[in-house]
């Protein structure tokens, strides 16, 4: 996440939109409205993977 996009967040004007990838949108989470979404950080964590492997296979389609 951006040094901006947290210091919107945290002034209370960055409530909605796209999360960053790898995070989800909680209104109840407090600076900063946002949550790491384990569905979205699983599927980074294989594609930088496989990224980094030469000898893998494509990584999967993203999420929902």
């Amino acid at each position: 996440m951006s040094t901006r996009m947290r210091q919107l967040a945290e002034q209370g004007q960055w409530t909605s939109g796209w999360a960053p990838n790898g995070y989800r949108f909680d209104p109840t989470r407090r600076p900063v409205p946002l949550a790491i979404d384990p569905k979205k950080a699983r599927w980074l964590h294989q594609a930088c993977a496989g990224y980094l492997d030469a000898g893998s296979a494509p990584p999967p389609s993203p999420p929902g």
